[in-house]
Parts: C-alpha cells; sequence; structure tokens
C-alpha cells in the first residue's frame, strides 16, 4: 500500500501539478489510526478494524509515516515547477498551566514524550522516533527496516497544524517529569465531546515545533481551527454563533503572539466554510461559518461570517 499510495500521489501531481504548487501528502494520520484501528474492539470510525495487539497498531501508523515519506518523494519528482509539500496533523498541544520556566519545560517533554506525537508528528519532524516513546512503547515498537526513518524524515517545506483543544500540563517530581491536568465537568467546551476550549493551544502548538522537534525555521499554517454550532439555525437560516466567535477570537489572539513572537506562521484556514459532512458524526454537528439546510441545499452565513469578514477586511482580530 506505501508504494500504491506513491503511484497515486505521482499520478495526481502529474495531472495538476501545472496549476497546483503546495501539497499535503496526508491529513491527520492520528485521527485516521486511533479513530479507525481498535485493538480487540471495532472504532467508530471508518474502516473500524479490530487489531490483535498494540505492535500491530503501531505497525499500522508506521506504514501510514512510510507513506508520507513515499508522497513526499513522489510529489517532488512528478511536478513539472517548484513545489511545496507539507503533512498536515492534528498533533496534541501541551500548555503549561502556569509560564514558568518549568511548566514550560514540562510542556516541551509532554509534547516529544506523548504518544500521538512521539508515535507520529516527531519521526515525520525529526526522522526519528522519540527515545522516551520508544522506552514507553516497549515491545509495541512498530517493526523499522533499514532506511524506513530516512524516508520518514523526508524534509518538509511547510507543516499544517490542524488544532481545535489542548491540554494543561505541569512540572512534577516524577519520572516523566510532567503530569496533565484533568478538566472538570465545568469546563468550557464546543458542541464536541473532546472539544475543550483551549485558546493558548494554537500557540504552544506552534511554538512547541520550534522548541521541541527543532524545526526553527519551519514555515507553519493553521490547516484546521474550528468550533461546532452551540445553538440552532433560526427558521431562516440564520445562526447566533456567538460562541464560535468567542472561540476565533481567542485561538486568533494566541495565533498572533506566535507571529509577534517571531514563530514562522504563513496562514490560517478556519474550519469550515459551510457546515458539512463530520467524520464520525455525520451531518448533526456543524462547524461550518455558512448555515447548509441539508434538504434545500441554502446556504445562510451565520453571524461569525460577519465577524470573520471583518477581521480579513481589517487585518485583525475585532
Amino acid at each position: 500500500m506505501v508504494g500504491d499510495f506513491g503511484d497515486y500521489a505521482t499520478m495526481i501531481v502529474k495531472r495538476l501539478g501545472d496549476r497546483v504548487q503546495h501539497w499535503m501528502t496526508l491529513n491527520e494520520i492520528s485521527s485516521m489510526t486511533y479513530g479507525c484501528y481498535g485493538i480487540n474492539k471495532k472504532m467508530k470510525g471508518a474502516p473500524s478494524i479490530a487489531l490483535t495487539s498494540k505492535k500491530e497498531f503501531n505497525n499500522v501508523i508506521h506504514n501510514a509515516l512510510l507513506a508520507h515519506g513515499t508522497a513526499c518523494q513522489a510529489i517532488r519528482a512528478a511536478s513539472p515547477q517548484k513545489c511545496f509539500v507539507a503533512a498536515a496533523e492534528n498533533f496534541s498541544s501541551f500548555v503549561p498551566v502556569i509560564e514558568t520556566p518549568e511548566n514550560i519545560e514540562a510542556a516541551r517533554l509532554a509534547f516529544i514524550r506523548d504518544e500521538r506525537n512521539g508515535g507520529i508528528i516527531m519521526p515525520i519532524l525529526t526522522g526519528n522516533y522519540p527515545e522516551k516513546w520508544l522506552e514507553d512503547a516497549d515491545r509495541s515498537v512498530p517493526d523499522i527496516q533499514s532506511g524506513d526513518m530516512k524516508l520518514i524524515g523526508q524534509p518538509l517545506d511547510e507543516l499544517g497544524f490542524n488544532c481545535y483543544s489542548g491540554m494543561y500540563v505541569q512540572a512534577a517530581d516524577s519520572k516523566k517529569g510532567y503530569k496533565v491536568l484533568n478538566f472538570s465537568k465545568n469546563y468550557p467546551k464546543g458542541n464536541m465531546h473532546w472539544l475543550n476550549i483551549v485558546p493558548e493551544s494554537i500557540y504552544w502548538g506552534v511554538r512547541m515545533v520550534n522548541d521541541a522537534a527543532g524545526q526553527k525555521k519551519l514555515p507553519i499554517f493553521i490547516s484546521e481551527n474550528g468550533y461546532a454550532d452551540g445553538v440552532d439555525a433560526n427558521p431562516d437560516g440564520y445562526v447566533e454563533d456567538v460562541d464560535r466567535i468567542f472561540y476565533y477570537r481567542g485561538y486568533l489572539a494566541q495565533l498572533l503572539r506566535a507571529v509577534n513572537d517571531g514563530y514562522p506562521v504563513t496562514g490560517y484556514f478556519p474550519w469550515s466554510l459551510m457546515d458539512n459532512f463530520e467524520w464520525n458524526e455525520g451531518y448533526s454537528k456543524r462547524f461550518g461559518m455558512i448555515h447548509v439546510n441539508y434538504e434545500t441545499l441554502k446556504r445562510t452565513p451565520k453571524l461569525s461570517y460577519y465577524w470573520y469578514q471583518q477581521v480579513i477586511k481589517n487585518l485583525k482580530v475585532m
């Protein structure tokens, strides 16, 4: 399948490469593995395959990483013009609960050692699985063949960061050196069970690509950032989504902080323009700035649409 994916990338780039310069190899390896492949059980997301062991699961991820690396090579070989190759990943963002040096270091350690980050974004960015991640994986370390890590660690021209939420950490007198804090039942949350509102996560996610993965000059763009509706549409389709404006205002302010601190942020894409099919939730969750009536397909801009319009027009967080 790794070779097949390289052939697919070659075919696409040969046909579209005269018009497309910016490419992303894979979107959210984390979601398409952790959300779809269970161990001794089926997960909710397609293809909903039950694996037999954690090692088998890590081999699935390893093969996805090999597909990413193969696609990087294929895109560059097939493109008829100068191109820019990226990956888009919803890597975990860890926020120091109080920004002291020891808690900032805790966030760095957590970023590297996190099960998902250590097994996906770190090898993509560094060409290696982190030592502490390998230690935690123990007998579940994937089967690594000669040349695998060099292929996985293909240099990127850009990195897409899909950011929705994050976790707070603090320094701890423990083997790991950090503690991930729990959210209380009253912590502000979007209309998804996992969508804890952590605006600082977008800043620290960008920063840790620099501080934890050592990619100090790699351009980063926010490939996804968004919020599911918490209120229903009026009969005419209009949605007064003040909660979404609150969410975007907080996250964009933190992204601006990253820009002002000198991190190489090059772009931002809100998720999403219109309500659409949500992977595990079907049409029941709406992330769009434009409401879609799924029966008539009528499209109605929401309040957040007009807010974001002003952000773009004035080049500032309103």
